[in-house]
């Protein structure tokens, strides 16, 4: 399993689609904080304030090109068939894939962090401890967000055997359009009471991050979230042990 994952991760890594669309990516984000910065008032509040926008947005960007990565080139060249047929059961083909995308994500999120501060530095704001740590905070919450996400979606992925239909579930869970949808639904005047809203992946998500930023750590809301990707690995592995894979 270490050398399947292993493998993967070096192929993914060295996939030129992929990695232009990453380069994209930074360009533009690029060019937003050039264009930010020469605005005026720029300083460290502004800067981690600019930053955390763009985090903001990353789930959709960074789940987006990574889900297509990861699962892509695997589907055409059938590699999933090829690890099962070797003896690696199903389940620690799913787990692969899903250790993949967190390896995958947490470079991503990691080298745009790392990257941003180095123009941050060249554009003569330095980011105090305080502030370094909300920064790594947003990161890390995007970073766990976009997991769920991409897990989530695994279940249609892995089990289909395509990204077509996961892409558009994954857009509509990281643009936040299910997580209005459900809101819309657990506001209603019969269930209101019952407040399933804090059940919510994204709901779970934002308020473990607020925590942390005033130093505190719910485990109600970790718990919550560990819950999704848990089910999420569970219900891809039950479905896909009876799925018939064409060899």
């Amino acid at each position: 399993m270490l050398h399947y994952w292993k493998a993967d991760c070096r192929r993914i890594m060295k996939r030129i689609p992929r990695l232009i669309l990453l380069a994209a990516v930074f360009l533009v984000d690029t060019a937003i904080f050039a264009m930010t910065v020469r605005e005026g008032g720029w300083n460290s509040v502004t800067c981690l304030a600019h930053l955390s926008n763009l985090v903001s947005f990353m789930p959709i960007v960074f789940g987006l090109i990574e889900l297509s990565a990861v699962y892509g080139d695997d589907f055409r060249a059938r590699i999933m068939q090829v690890a099962i047929g070797l003896g690696i059961s199903r389940e620690k083909v799913v787990l692969t894939k899903y250790l993949e995308s967190a390896f995958m994500l947490l470079a991503d999120y990691l080298f745009f962090g790392g990257y941003f501060l180095i123009l941050a530095r060249i554009t003569g704001v330095s980011l105090n401890a305080e502030q370094l740590v909300e920064l790594f905070i947003g990161i890390g919450g995007a970073w766990l967000i976009s997991l769920a996400y991409t897990e989530i979606t695994g279940i249609l992925t892995i089990n289909l055997q395509g990204t077509g239909a996961s892409i558009l579930i994954y857009l509509a869970l990281s643009s936040t359009l299910i997580r209005s949808l459900l809101d819309s639904v657990f506001n209603l005047k019969v269930i209101r009471g019952l407040h399933l809203s804090r059940f919510l992946l994204t709901t779970a998500g934002d308020l473990l991050r607020s925590r942390l930023l005033l130093g505190t750590f719910d485990a109600a809301a970790f718990v919550i979230v560990l819950c999704y990707l848990a089910g999420a690995y569970a219900v891809t592995v039950l479905l896909f042990r009876r799925k018939e894979l064409e060899f």
